[in-house]
């Protein structure tokens, strides 16, 4: 009666392990949002539920979001002033969802490259008039309801091999 009591026990506490585990997420509140050194976002840490704007600094931060990863953005907002790397594989891909990307406020030169993300409900803006991308790169993707747009770039854009779904037109004016 003993041994099968250890045995329920072990695999109750197994299963308390696994539900917290499927359930972990990293949340981001206003204090974590401020980036001003090198951040990455790795799918062991994932998902990153965004409560408030996350804001990589100018000149100085930068956030990398590797492989795997899944960003709940609750339409907040991540503002590059310096650089964003979302770094998706074609088997391993970024998920964001309701997400907005945009230049940060007093941006200089940014720079955004997306590679392999798929993106539901958002935007991204590289650039407008006040702030210019140095460099927007946009990669075999999916965006589904995403508006994707800018007016001034100092370096080279390239888009290539994305799907764009239900989503805004292109918008470079």
């Amino acid at each position: 009666m003993a041994f099968n009591l250890n045995i329920i026990r072990l695999l109750f506490v197994f299963i308390c392990i696994t539900i917290g585990q499927a359930h972990a997420e990293t949340s981001i509140y206003a204090a974590d949002g401020y980036i001003t050194t090198d951040v990455t976002w790795t799918k062991e840490n994932s998902p990153y539920v965004l409560y408030a704007d996350v804001q990589v600094a100018r000149r100085v931060g930068s956030l990398t979001i590797h492989e795997g990863v899944e960003v709940i953005g609750n339409g907040k907002r991540i503002k590059v002033g310096n650089s964003l790397s979302i770094l998706g594989e074609e088997k391993s891909r970024v998920i964001l969802e309701s997400v907005n990307i945009e230049p940060a406020d007093y941006a200089d030169k940014i720079n955004i490259n997306i590679n392999y993300t798929d993106m539901k409900r958002g935007q991204i803006r590289f650039s407008d008039n006040q702030r210019r991308a140095d460099g927007f790169s946009l990669k075999y993707s999916t965006l589904d309801r995403v508006r994707v747009n800018g007016q001034y770039a100092l370096g080279s854009i390239s888009i290539v091999g994305n799907i764009f779904k239900s989503s805004y037109r292109w918008d470079g004016s």
